[in-house]
């Protein structure tokens, strides 16, 4: 860390720091919320935010170009879009999110995208918005304007861990892995709160699947003549009589409608929003289970000390000084593993930024532990 920049920050810093009016400083909303609460992170920065507070978008920074959740951006990416929230390469950033339940979620992912790309004149608001909130201080719904910089990024790939990777350390066992999910998500009992984005080649493939167990395909023979009810209907009874196979084409990568007509809509709708994920829950074999929200204090919603987070650790079979990964959803709640380990100065720890929504379309069948 940069000197005079400590990782974590409390909301009376933070307060004191506004007050003295800085330079080079930059506060950011880092909020990102599970796409199952159908909360909208900007919308809300929009209505309430700390003072000076510029919105950082998970969603909106990420790669485009692939289907999977939420993963890194190219460095040039990266600095266009932090450049335009008027951030260099001499600026402090300060992230804070804004999660009443457990106080911190995504600030540590921006907190390590960051660093990934080599700024590391970068802290966290310890609790968040909600500590910021119950501490009485001020918030505002005025945006203020920021003028455009120059950033450039250092990519560290030694950070990141691949797909490739976590395929070969099954056999080589080179590194240990952490899933930080909740225990239902890691073991299969509970849903995954995600499903793919529409329109994408692993939305439909998740499509597919849950057809396949049914042994129905796309189109019916009289599909134009039945109404979007009966068709549910006949899903529903996994009536098979009438169906026919037929591939599904695309017209145009990301289009949605050319992945067929209008059934295909309707069943997208039936099997995968009504649902709420066409991603299941489980596990990459080998991994242990070491929930995020172990790290926080369950009543002050703030990080545990770094001495209750190696015990936490511990107690869950983990030596972290030894080579290790972090893993959950899509990479947001890993990066408070990530942070932890941080805090008791190994800075070793890796994450594996796909995570277990590219694992589940991309590892083989075997690879994918759930209760299916």
């Amino acid at each position: 860390m940069s000197a005079n920049i400590t990782t974590v920050v409390s909301t009376k810093w933070l307060s004191d720091k506004l007050a003295s009016n800085p330079s080079n400083f930059r506060l950011l909303d880092g909020s990102w919320h599970l796409p199952s609460l159908k909360r909208d992170p900007k919308k809300e920065y929009l209505q309430e935010h700390i003072p000076t507070a510029q919105f950082f978008d998970i969603e909106e920074c990420r790669d485009k170009s692939t289907d999977i959740d939420d993963m890194l951006p190219s460095p040039e990416e990266f600095n266009a879009y932090v450049g335009n929230l008027g951030i260099d390469n001499n600026t402090h950033v300060v992230i804070y999110d804004n999660n009443e339940k457990v106080g911190m979620l995504s600030a540590q992912r921006v907190w390590w995208v960051f660093r990934v790309f080599g700024h590391e004149k970068v802290s966290v608001v310890d609790g968040g918005l909600p500590k910021w909130k119950k501490d009485g201080y001020g918030l505002t719904d005025v945006i203020e304007k920021v003028e455009k910089k120059q950033f450039k990024s250092v990519y560290h790939p030694e950070m990141v861990v691949s797909f490739d990777e976590m395929v070969a350390n099954l056999e080589k066992k080179e590194f240990t892995v952490a899933d930080a999910r909740p225990p239902g998500r890691y073991d299969g009992t509970a849903p995954e709160p995600r499903a793919v984005r529409k329109g994408t080649s692993h939305y439909v493939r998740a499509l597919k699947n849950e057809m396949s167990k049914i042994d129905v395909s796309i189109e019916k023979k009289r599909s134009d003549k039945m109404s979007e009810t009966e068709v549910k209907k006949k899903m529903d009874k996994h009536d098979k009589k009438d169906y026919k196979t037929k591939k599904i084409e695309t017209k145009k990568k990301g289009d949605r409608k050319g992945y067929g007509n209008k059934k295909l809509d309707i069943l997208l709708q039936h099997y995968g929003e009504t649902k709420g994920s066409n991603v299941k829950s489980g596990h990459i074999p080998g991994t242990v289970n070491v929930p995020f929200f172990l790290m926080l204090n369950p009543e002050t919603k703030t990080l545990k000390s770094p001495e209750k987070m190696l015990e936490a650790f511990k107690e869950k079979g983990i030596d972290i000084d030894k080579p290790l990964t972090a893993t959950c959803g899509s990479g947001i709640s890993a990066s408070m593993l990530v942070l932890a380990c941080h805090l008791l100065d190994k800075h070793h720890i890796r994450l594996y930024d796909g995570s277990w929504t590219e694992w589940f379309f991309k590892a083989k069948k075997e690879h994918i532990l759930t209760k299916d």
